[in-house]
This record gives structure tokens, C-alpha cells and sequence, in this order.
């Protein structure tokens, strides 16, 4: 069982991946969207999906009927609260090759100064921090991945 790491630009890669699952995966019935080529038809080969659940665990079991359906055809990249503890999990219920995780963590944007009452950022996010990858965290999924296979 062969599985390759490789770094994908998140933001760009991430976002494209994440909108044809959207609108492939969150289908009534997702299998036929598989199975009746539709994500080959658009020249998909790489669907990022949580198996219709808010985190791929508790999607598992949609998961690996999807991996099992692509055949080979489209990687099916589980993501979605993918983490060091979870990884090989994962890829002993799902039989993904595949994952997604962004492994990031929170750090001062070094923003030197800060004008009270002028907010610059997101709602979601201060404009003080940003997310950076934690290599650490990549690492430590490599290794808990790299154990099970």
C-alpha cells in the first residue's frame, strides 16, 4: 500500500477540491456521483470529502464505499478533523491513500501596530494572528500513518 506525500497548495488546491466535493459528494446519493462519471466528465481526478459528516471519522463508513467505487479512477481524499491521532484510523477503515489535514496552528501575525477601535481582520480571525503549518504535526501524521501501512 502505497502512500505518497506530496504538498498541496491549500489555498488554491484546497478551495478547488473542497467546491467539487460540495457539489458532488453532498448529493442525495454520492455513489452516483462516482459511478456515473460526472467528476471524470469535468476532469476531477481528486475528490476532498468529510463522507457527508462534519469530520471524515464520523464519515468513515461513506468514505470507503466512495474509495471503493473510484476504483483507482479518482482518489478520494478524506478531510475534515484529520489529525496525527486519527490518520491511521482512517486508513484502515477507509482505504483512502489520500488525506487531507491542514495541520496548522495559530501565531502572532507580528503586526507592530495596533490602532484600538479599527478592525482590520475577519470575523472568524483577528488580524493579529495568522495560520501558519505546524511541520510537527505533519510529521507526527506521517509517522502514525507510515506505522499502520
Amino acid at each position: 500500500a502505497d502512500i505518497t506525500w506530496r504538498a498541496l497548495p491549500s489555498l488554491f488546491g484546497g478551495v478547488a477540491l473542497g467546491l467539487c466535493a460540495l457539489a458532488l459528494l453532498r448529493r442525495q446519493s454520492p455513489l452516483l456521483a462516482l459511478g456515473d462519471e460526472q467528476a471524470a466528465a469535468l476532469g476531477v481526478d481528486t475528490i476532498l470529502t468529510s463522507g457527508q459528516c462534519a469530520t471524515a471519522l464520523e464519515g468513515a463508513a461513506l468514505l470507503a464505499r466512495l474509495v471503493r467505487q473510484a476504483e483507482g479512477r479518482l482518489t478520494v481524499m478524506p478531510g475534515s478533523g484529520v489529525n496525527a491521532g486519527n490518520i491511521a484510523q482512517l486508513y484502515a477503515r477507509t482505504g483512502a491513500r489520500a488525506f487531507h489535514l491542514s495541520a496548522k496552528r495559530t501565531v502572532s501575525s507580528g503586526m507592530a501596530f495596533r490602532r484600538a477601535g479599527v478592525p482590520m481582520g475577519l470575523p472568524m480571525m483577528s488580524e493579529f494572528e495568522r495560520f501558519v503549518t505546524d511541520a510537527e504535526a505533519v510529521a507526527a501524521a506521517k509517522r502514525a500513518i507510515t506505522a499502520e501501512v
